[in-house]
């Protein structure tokens, strides 16, 4: 009968141990992927408030343009998006505040048959447009 407690004993030792293990490895992956959406991407919560439409789209030799305007009502700057094709480039505002529009022109950008535009870090939110070209 001893032999047969020490056995019990030893299994919940390691059952207990291995309790802690995994309880630290959830911790631990938690956190990681807490920090890395901190750091990367902006809260969904904050992509909805951009308020955007887009117009006049033409693509031709590797040059796309297009005229975007800020619908926001809320006051919500636009201070930078992201143009998706092949390759991606972010385009700069300064000042772009709402109920007013913009000419962009994007230069040595590879478009094949379609492009998305969102704000950094608004991925999720993306709009996408076709063009031909």
């Amino acid at each position: 009968m001893v032999k047969y407690e020490a056995v019990m004993v030893v299994f919940m030792l390691f059952s207990a141990g291995l309790a802690l293990y995994i309880a630290s490895q959830g911790i631990s992956v938690f956190q990681g992927s807490k920090n890395y959406t901190e750091t990367v991407g902006m809260s969904p919560m904050d992509c909805v408030d951009y308020f955007y439409s887009v117009d006049n789209v033409s693509y031709d030799g590797y040059k796309l343009e297009f005229d975007v305007a800020n619908n926001a009502v809320t006051g919500r700057e636009i201070k930078s998006l992201v143009v998706k094709g092949v390759n991606s480039k972010n385009v700069e505002f300064s000042g772009f505040s709402p109920a007013t529009e913009r000419h962009v022109v994007v230069t040595e950008m590879k478009v094949n048959g379609s492009f998305s535009l969102y704000p950094v870090g608004c991925d999720v939110y993306a709009k996408v447009f076709s063009v031909e070209g």
